[in-house]
C-alpha cells in the first residue's frame, strides 16, 4: 500500500502528470481536430517568429520522397509518394500484382 501524498510546507499540492485520452478516430469530432491544428500553428508561429507556420510545413512534408517498403523483395527504394497520386499509385500496384 502506498503511503498518501503529504502537501508540502508552502502549502500547494504538487503538480499532477498531464494526462492524455486515446479514442477511435470516428468518435474524435472534426472541430476539436481543427482546435488542435490551430494550437499547433500558433505554437509553431510563435516559436519561429512566424517564419513557420503549419501550412508550410505540411507543404513541405508532402513534397519530400518517403523510404518505401514494397514487401516483395526485401528491398528499400525511395520514391516519391505524393498525396495526390496516393490512389493512383495503389491502383498501379493492385495491377502489377
Amino acid at each position: 500500500m502506498t503511503e498518501p501524498t503529504k502537501t508540502p510546507a508552502g502549502g500547494q499540492a504538487p503538480k499532477s502528470e498531464p494526462q492524455t485520452a486515446v479514442a477511435p478516430l470516428n468518435a474524435i469530432a472534426p472541430e476539436d481536430l481543427q482546435a488542435s491544428a490551430n494550437e499547433c500553428d500558433a505554437w509553431l508561429r510563435k516559436k519561429t517568429d512566424n517564419y513557420i507556420t503549419l501550412d508550410r510545413l505540411t507543404a513541405v512534408a508532402g513534397s519530400l520522397p518517403v523510404l518505401d517498403n514494397n514487401g516483395r523483395d526485401g528491398d528499400l527504394r525511395l520514391r516519391p509518394t505524393w498525396p495526390a497520386n496516393r490512389e493512383a499509385q495503389r491502383e498501379a500496384e493492385s495491377a502489377r500484382r
